[in-house]
């Protein structure tokens, strides 16, 4: 969807504003042509409501505010299989198929959801070793840790996703109502400038 027209919104709430104001000064010229006080008072609210919508520095925020929130969980993440993967190297060495299955050796380099399966790979795995890793401080209360944090980190995943997508349906619907102010700002202008066009040149302006 696209914008009608070239100002900023900001600067489209301004000049309805003034067209208000400049529409309520003229109205006696303009009321044969079916403007009225009640027509001013509703481009008023719609250029008031339309002022204070959403702001994409809202969405923004949110966006960043979860993009942070996972990056944190990203790093804790990574450090917790690091460390269940020192564990496969104490137990059967870097050589071993065990510790070479676990591949956890470029894990910044992974993907956000590569990393999300891979965790879960690691969590797997760990569960399935949990009685021969005992020895090198493997328990299960390890392994709940890691699924808790799995979780969380799909669910940041899954957050970043959703404000990701209440910006688009935001923009899009910001995009659609400043259209149909700015097609109402236009059409009463037009108005204007054919009352005023051969009559008084500054109110054409």
């Amino acid at each position: 969807m696209n914008r009608n027209y070239n100002m900023s919104d900001a600067e489209l709430c301004l000049f309805i504003s003034n067209l208000c104001f400049t529409l309520t000064k003229d109205i006696s010229e303009l009321e044969p042509f079916g403007m009225n006080e009640q027509k001013i008072a509703e481009l008023k609210a719609l250029g008031d409501e339309f002022e204070v919508y959403f702001a994409d520095v809202v969405s923004l925020a949110y966006i960043f505010k979860e993009t942070d929130n996972k990056n944190k969980l990203r790093s804790s993440l990574i450090e917790t299989i690091r460390s269940m993967n020192l564990r496969a190297e104490m137990k059967w060495g870097k050589k071993s198929t065990n510790y070479k299955r676990l591949a956890a050796s470029n894990l910044n380099a992974l993907s956000d959801n590569l990393l999300l399966i891979k965790a879960r790979d690691v969590h797997s795995f760990m569960t399935e070793f949990l009685t021969e890793l005992e020895e090198f401080g493997l328990s299960q209360a390890l392994l709940d840790d890691l699924n808790n944090l799995n979780l969380q980190y799909e669910n940041a995943l899954k957050s970043i996703a959703d404000a990701r997508k209440t910006r688009e349906d935001k923009t899009l619907e910001r995009i659609r109502k400043g259209n149909e102010i700015y097609k109402l700002v236009a059409m009463y202008c037009e108005i204007g400038k054919k009352i005023f066009a051969h009559t008084d040149y500054a109110r054409y302006k």
